[in-house]
């Protein structure tokens, strides 16, 4: 897969797990990652995306049980991370900032 994430994965309700790792993706990581209600884990590393880390993945990623639920790292994202992301992306984001 290459590209940017479809926003349209936003209409996956019942969507639980995401796996994206090592792909060709590029851009930011659509807001709409967040807010999928039954969204258990989410990997994204190994990929050439880019920005920042949208707030609403932060309070996903604040919400779920361990950090190995979520994979962002060797990206290459705008650092520092938002504040509110800061304390739950740092140990889970290595080598992604540019």
């Amino acid at each position: 897969m290459s590209g940017p994430i479809p926003e349209s994965l936003g209409n996956l309700k019942s969507l639980r797990y995401l796996n994206l790792y090592a792909n060709e993706l590029v851009g930011t990581i659509p807001n709409v990652l967040g807010n999928l209600p039954d969204l258990k884990k989410l990997e994204l590393s190994s990929n050439r995306l880019s920005g920042s880390v949208p707030p609403s993945v932060c309070d996903w990623i604040s919400s779920v049980t361990s950090a190995s639920n979520c994979g962002l790292n060797l990206n290459n994202f705008t650092c520092p991370f938002p504040a509110k992301c800061d304390a739950q992306i740092e140990h889970i984001c290595y080598g992604t900032c540019k």
